[in-house]
């Protein structure tokens, strides 16, 4: 359970008193407190961190257009200074000039918006409205608009894309790109949808083209397993099981190699693929231009 932090009276006069020349971790250790505590109780009271405290990087200019513009919109305010949202989020906090949330103000023509497009995905209307989705997401709940569990429906090219991808370890940042309207929770739920994460077979889970098993309630990777029996001995923390064929499914002891880490692992690959330039030159393999792709002939 989360220890609550009590603030009587007394501390809270000390701190009036000395936010201005002293830090937040000097006044913490003076009440006895994290400097978390004093920061957050700082921040809830509006008062400004001691200028002994500044954050490299944030120049005074920077400082004192955030200070000057306290209706602006944070989003805004980082167009105009060349930061992210959330650091100028953060400088604010820092500052004490962020406002709590019940004081966010919503002009008619914003709820109106979120009124007549109840069904539109939250990252859309956020960069609509220039806010952020959580932001977004509160107004409509506070507007009594339900959110649908799941709005965005996959066209047939955001289909493609995914199938594309579906035995890919890491497509998220591809993805984005190519489906930009929807967030990351929709992009993975359309792949767990098509078998992306998790394939059942009779014994064992196919997971990222490898094989899994359930031991003592928890998947651990067969090829691991079979290695450590081959070897004797449990495998270290940094040890990696290279797969000779380069078939992540193929786990038999003869086609598995124990490398030291994964740079030896990545070293193995890129020798692979110096050599593809050989084997096409005579003729092991072969390079399909309207498949765009390398393939064995028959």
């Amino acid at each position: 359970m989360r220890k609550v932090t009590t603030w009587s009276a007394r501390d809270v006069v000390y701190l009036r008193a000395h936010y201005g020349d002293q830090p937040d971790d000097v006044i913490a250790k003076a009440l006895d407190k994290t400097p978390n505590a004093v920061r957050h109780k700082r921040c809830r009271l509006n008062l400004p961190a001691c200028p002994r405290m500044r954050i490299d990087g944030w120049s005074k200019s920077e400082d004192a257009f955030v200070a000057a513009h306290p209706e602006m919109k944070g989003r805004d305010i980082a167009e105009h200074i060349g930061r992210s949202l959330s650091a100028v989020s953060h400088r604010r906090k820092y500052m004490g000039l962020r406002k709590p949330q019940s004081e966010i103000t919503w002009s008619p023509e914003e709820d109106q918006i979120l009124r007549q497009n109840e069904s539109a995905p939250l990252k859309l209307l956020a960069a609509k409205l220039k806010r952020t989705s959580a932001a977004v997401g509160q107004r409509r709940r506070h507007l009594g608009l339900t959110d649908p569990k799941d709005p965005y429906v996959p066209s047939a090219s955001d289909t493609h894309a995914l199938l594309e991808h579906l035995d890919d370890p890491e497509p998220m940042k591809s993805l984005r790109e190519k489906i930009p309207h929807a967030t990351d929770a929709q992009i993975w739920r359309q792949l767990r949808s098509l078998g992306r994460r998790r394939q059942r077979r009779s014994g064992y889970t196919i997971m990222n083209k490898h094989r899994y098993k359930t031991v003592n309630g928890k998947p651990v990777a067969e090829h691991r397993l079979v290695a450590e029996t081959m070897l004797g001995r449990r495998l270290g923390k940094k040890e990696v099981v290279h797969h000779i064929d380069c078939d992540p499914v193929n786990n038999d002891p003869a086609n598995l190699d124990v490398l030291s880490d994964n740079s030896v692992h990545s070293k193995a690959h890129a020798s692979l693929d110096r050599i593809i330039g050989r084997l096409v030159r005579a003729s092991v393999i072969l390079y399909n231009k309207e498949a765009n792709r390398y393939e064995v002939p028959p």
